[in-house]
């Protein structure tokens, strides 16, 4: 394996920074990959079944309500059919992006489109569709299988990246400490007022009664 580039040596700040941009867009890439990889093997090589029983998929819902979201995009509020008042446990959370299917005969699904959740309850799961879909949308038998999520993916290249420009000043004394070109330094005034002794409450406090 290639060697992972140490990028707190040296005393040259803005070459420690690209070093340490560089190292970590590979971990983060390579994260992302296994990420993704784990999610298409989920949903190829594990039942349905056994996915809810994992927590990342629902199964057995029916559309309770429709409504318009922002930006027009359709929003589809979900709840168990058959009269089961809740749903089961799951690591579905808002902000997921999930696929939404429909069972298509026997135990094959047929995926619609994909969206991303807005709210989930006990009783209900609400998610807004990133485009429609190109058939009309079933009211029953979906399932929601989440998949994996490239927000706080694309969160952490944006710090990257900002970082990579200079975007946190050059001169900052964090920076320098957080890249091992200084020791951590401390205020003295602070420091001076915590080591000066009591000047009031000290030990043996008066004299002693006469009797």
């Amino acid at each position: 394996a290639d060697e992972v580039p140490d990028w707190r040596r040296g005393d040259d700040v803005q070459g420690n920074v690209a070093a340490f941009v560089e190292t970590s867009r590979e971990l983060l890439a390579l994260e992302r990959e296994a990420e993704v990889a784990e999610q298409q093997r989920l949903r190829d090589g594990v039942s349905l079944a056994d996915r809810v029983k994992r927590g990342v998929a629902l199964r057995r819902l029916r559309v309770d309500n429709t409504s318009t979201g922002l930006y027009g995009r359709t929003v589809l509020t979900l709840v168990a059919a058959g009269g089961v008042p809740e749903l089961p446990v799951s690591k579905i959370t808002p902000g997921d992006i999930v696929s939404v299917a429909v069972a298509d005969g026997g135990a094959g699904l047929r995926e619609l489109a994909s969206a991303v959740v807005v709210q989930v309850t006990a009783t209900r799961v609400k998610v807004a569709l990133d485009s429609d879909p190109d058939t009309d949308l079933p009211t029953s038998h979906i399932a929601l299988t989440k998949l994996a999520n490239n927000v706080t993916y694309r969160r952490l290249e944006r710090v990257l990246e900002g970082l990579s420009r200079g975007e946190v000043p050059e001169g900052s004394r964090l920076l320098h400490v957080l890249f091992g070109n200084s020791q951590p330094g401390f205020d003295p005034h602070v420091a001076d007022s915590a080591g000066e002794p009591l000047e009031e409450g000290g030990a043996g406090g008066g004299d002693g009664g006469d009797g």
